[in-house]
């Protein structure tokens, strides 16, 4: 069963942007045209609850912690337990009746994650917001952080094309209301993959435990709001870096950049 729950529309303009980041960085590395950030992380993806709860954001958010903790070589004790007691926290969610099962605002469950204690394996240590419109600006985001935070207007069409395990793209054929951005609902799932190699860029997200593929003119359209986040478990314990080289003081330090 999908669940849904991401409650979009609410955004803070204080927001940092990474854009701004971009034109101030003075050394900027060199961004691969294709990263693969689900290599040898499919099987620890989990659905965490999402098909009991409209959980959406938090799932997302642990399945990029697993996914960064299993590049890093990090140990990391998420379990979908915990999954749904932040959710609680956040929302009021009774697990035992369903109550107050409403979903949550990207950037409320951000706001409580920034807040966990250090050690948590949900902390993170700053957060921002990416131009959707910008794929270059995506690319580097997702190389950096290790993946996307990534918020979905999704369409009827996009449930049908799930459940048929197809390419959520535009079809034009069906009826308007079916294609209509949110006549399904708003989403949250983690992008941590895209090949701009070829003429037609492949971008992949993950949501519901599967890497589902979408093409351009689908995320141009669907894609409500994304963020970046930078969590512990992206750097390792054994090397003090990302697996794209920086080091966390680096990354903390380049946010900084961005208050200013």
């Amino acid at each position: 069963m999908f669940k849904l729950g991401a409650r979009l529309g609410l955004r803070d303009p204080r927001n940092l942007r990474f854009g701004n980041y971009i034109k101030t960085k003075r050394i900027l590395p060199e961004i691969p045209l294709k990263i693969d950030w689900d290599s040898d992380v499919m099987d620890k993806y989990q659905m965490f609850g999402n098909d009991l709860a409209g959980n959406c954001v938090f799932v997302a958010a642990a399945n990029q912690i697993v996914g960064s903790a299993v590049k890093t070589g990090d140990p990391c004790d998420i379990t979908t337990g915990k999954v749904l007691r932040e959710y609680s926290d956040v929302t009021g969610y009774d697990p035992e009746t369903g109550a107050n099962d409403r979903g949550s605002f990207p950037e409320d469950v951000l706001r409580h994650l920034s807040k966990k204690p250090i050690g948590d394996p949900f902390r993170i240590e700053a957060w921002g917001e990416i131009d959707i419109s910008n794929l270059e600006e995506i690319r580097a985001g997702m190389y950096l952080f290790g993946g996307i935070f990534t918020a979905l207007y999704l369409p009827i069409t996009a449930r049908d094309q799930i459940e048929n395990g197809e390419v959520w793209h535009i079809n034009r054929k069906t009826a308007f209301r079916k294609r209509r951005a949110g006549s399904w609902g708003g989403h949250m799932t983690m992008t941590r993959f895209m090949n701009s190699s070829e003429k037609d860029i492949d971008i992949r997200t993950i949501t519901w435990a599967r890497q589902q593929k979408m093409t351009e003119e689908w995320w141009r359209k669907y894609c409500a709001v994304a963020y970046f986040f930078i969590t512990e478990k992206w750097i390792s314990d054994h090397t003090g870096k990302t697996p794209a080289g920086f080091d966390l003081e680096t990354l903390l330090a380049d946010v900084e950049e961005l208050r200013k």
